[in-house]
């Protein structure tokens, strides 16, 4: 898991707290993991195998990746709740270390490294998210909603903001129900 940069910021207590929360399955070669526009429900983690990334544009399925031991995907479907942007296919038999949704959410109630994380790493996603041209002063409205008691949705309000800050050089705000 240290090898993954998804995990890699994690000491070892947390990491062994996380893979607590995880789940190993085995898959033949050529098992469908996941198809564009499914909806998110867990991230991978190999461990090992291939993983082959597809993307289909204009009808046509054309490979973007392949991804090897250590290498997660998944990730951003989880963290936005937006569908699956590739198809994952199993190239070779394969490993995967599973965090589904509940877990990833019972990590969010319950270690404050990963609200920080995941907060960190969904303002990353946006700023490398392609740009569409606006006005100077036009405001950008963003809302997540996480299922999280009152408390540590104040967190993850206030540390995704803070990153979202400091990654834009913009002005962040944030505010809870």
């Amino acid at each position: 898991m240290r090898k993954s940069q998804f995990f890699s910021h994690f000491n070892e207590e947390e990491l062994a707290f996380i893979l607590n929360h995880m789940s190993i399955l085995s898959f033949p070669a050529g098992t469908l993991l996941f198809k564009q526009g499914d909806q998110g429900n867990a991230l991978y983690l190999i461990h090992s195998g291939r993983i082959r990334i597809t993307k289909e544009e204009n009808k046509q399925e054309k490979v973007i990746a392949y991804l090897g031991r250590g290498e997660c995907l998944g990730t951003v479907s989880l963290l936005t709740g937006k569908p699956r942007s590739n198809t994952a296919y199993v190239d070779s038999p394969s490993e995967l270390l599973v965090l589904y949704e509940k877990d990833f959410e019972f990590l969010l109630r319950h270690m404050p490294s990963w609200v920080m994380h995941t907060s960190h790493t969904l303002s990353q996603h946006m700023q490398d998210m392609p740009r569409i041209p606006t006005t100077a002063h036009a405001s950008k409205l963003l809302a997540v909603i996480p299922e999280l008691p009152t408390d540590d949705y104040l967190i993850f309000s206030v540390n995704l903001a803070a990153s979202l800050a400091e990654q834009t050089r913009k002005k962040s705000s944030c505010s809870t129900p």
